[in-house]
């Protein structure tokens, strides 16, 4: 039973991680517009035409490239998700199979 206590552990862990990452990645999503804002400031002018010269600036660069580990990072912690709960999922077909073959050889 504490291996799959420790699972169930390590399970959790995961769907935490898996959370916390998806916040940060939603956050710097977020900061995108903030930083598109602020360098649009900085630049001055037209609107459309400081939006578009801030999309081409460094620090707008820098935050897409922020946002894209951080969007990596979520996924890579959701496709762990995935599979530790693909993986319950064996744990528990595997359970009931000899649970059921117990209960046909009279020991369950």
């Amino acid at each position: 039973m504490a291996a799959i206590d420790d699972f169930l552990a390590e399970y959790g862990a995961a769907l935490h991680e898996q959370a916390k990452l998806v916040v940060e990645a939603e956050h710097q999503e977020h900061m995108r517009k903030v930083v598109l804002a602020e360098v649009a400031v900085e630049i001055g002018g037209a609107v459309a035409s400081a939006e578009n010269r801030a999309r081409a600036s460094e620090r707008y660069q820098q935050q897409l490239e922020v946002m894209r580990a951080a969007r990596a990072a979520a996924e890579t912690a959701r496709a762990k998700v995935t599979h530790l709960a693909a993986r319950l999922e064996v744990w528990r077909t595997k359970s009931a199979d000899q649970r059921e073959k117990l209960k046909h050889q009279g020991g369950y």
